[in-house]
């Protein structure tokens, strides 16, 4: 099992025929690599979540409240995972949103407020950006 990340949203070409990557929102897909008529194939086994402006700092708020719902998703398919292969998922995600240590990441979610609106803020700013 692995992680594959699918791009939705405002992933366009710009002039210099590149991606405009940070205006892009990534999602995790959890996937199987299995062989159907000896072809290899991936098959869907659950949908984790999203990143959103994947290319920009998040905020403490966000990378607490994304790593609060990954452990609850993956938590919830602990009879379809290995300890291993979570693990490797989790290695996976952490690529894209760095984990906060685990009392930071208490102690911002308990707080909630100023981290929260300064989230909510930044989401209202990339959303202004896109138009």
């Amino acid at each position: 099992m692995f992680v594959r990340w699918q791009w939705w949203g405002d992933r366009r070409r710009g002039s210099e025929r590149r991606y405009c990557r940070d205006i892009a929102d990534a999602h995790a897909i959890l996937v199987e690599s299995t062989r159907v008529d000896g072809k290899p194939r991936q098959r869907h086994v659950a949908y984790l979540g999203s990143v959103h402006n994947v290319y920009r700092e998040q905020t403490p708020y966000y990378r607490a409240k994304f790593w609060q719902h990954m452990r609850a998703k993956l938590d919830s398919l602990h009879n379809r995972i290995s300890s291993a292969d979570r693990r490797k998922i989790e290695a996976a995600l952490a690529e894209k949103v760095p984990p906060l240590p685990a009392d930071e990441a208490a102690a911002i979610l308990r707080k909630g407020g100023k981290s929260k609106s300064s989230h909510t803020l930044a989401v209202v700013e990339a959303v202004e950006r896109r138009r």
